[in-house]
């Protein structure tokens, strides 16, 4: 079926090859955890060289969607999984639950953990406070339509975290629970993304498999002239995705200052 490529096209071979397993696999051809053709099926199927299948297969296998198992192949990360990708911009602090319902579903979150915690150190270098500060910790899970999109580490410092009623603490956007409780917006906030594999836990929590990509998104964030919380969340990359709009007049909420690098201090 060498037809599914065209040789005359300006996109590369690897990237039509890559295009065509990802669309047949978000079709649901290949169930959660099959198995897809061997290089040499694939080789043979478009018309191409192995060096072009092994660049497409890397692509899909670094978003998360393919993974592999030595000795046995290549399997499906999961097709369900990509019945939706949700897609937003970090600079926009306040939209988190919106961008959600805005790609049409609802989401949920559970509260994993919480208590009074004195910040990691780390924590209190990103919001530059004394190492001492103690502010309410939130170990939380978000879902979306059932299957697990997030979880996060939350430290919310006590000026901002007292006003909080537990009942608060499930809330998918809760730094626009605290905007409205405490009746301020954010000035600042310094942002890091960055992409690792899942500890055992991270990947238990988010239904994946040891060692396969997560996203991670740092937020330090400062309201009010004061350091306010910090969050680092893990994000399923095959459910979600960070897109930015640059340029003098891109909107954005969260009003970050200009000269802000966007790099967490570490």
């Amino acid at each position: 079926m060498t037809n599914l490529i065209s040789r005359r096209s300006p996109v590369p071979l690897y990237y039509q090859v890559e295009s065509v397993l990802r669309e047949e696999i978000a079709s649901g051809r290949y169930a959660h955890d099959a198995p897809l053709p061997t290089e040499e099926a694939l080789v043979r199927r478009f018309g191409v060289s192995r060096i072009t299948v092994r660049r497409a297969m890397e692509r899909l296998a670094q978003e998360g969607l393919i993974y592999r198992v030595p000795g046995r192949g290549t399997f499906v990360n999961g097709v369900r999984s990509l019945e939706f990708r949700i897609e937003r911009n970090p600079a926009d602090l306040m939209g988190f639950e919106e961008d959600i319902r805005r790609a049409g579903f609802v989401p949920e979150t559970r509260v994993l953990r919480h208590d009074w915690v004195r910040l990691p150190a780390d924590v209190a270098v990103a919001l530059g406070v004394a190492p001492e500060v103690e502010g309410l910790w939130l170990h939380r899970r978000g879902s979306v339509a059932g299957a697990p999109l997030w979880i996060e580490d939350r430290y919310i410092l006590r000026r901002w975290a007292a006003r909080l009623r537990p009942r608060d603490y499930a809330t998918p956007s809760l730094l626009a629970t605290l905007a409205r409780a405490q009746g301020f917006t954010v000035d600042r906030a310094a942002v890091r993304i960055a992409a690792r594999g899942a500890a055992r836990e991270e990947a238990r929590l988010l239904d994946l498999r040891a060692g396969a990509p997560v996203l991670v998104a740092e937020f330090a964030v400062q309201a009010a002239g004061q350091p306010a919380q910090y969050v680092r969340a893990r994000f399923r990359p095959d459910r979600y995705a960070f897109a930015f709009v640059i340029g003098p007049e891109a909107p954005l909420r969260g009003r970050p200052a200009p000269e802000e690098d966007a790099r967490v201090r570490r």
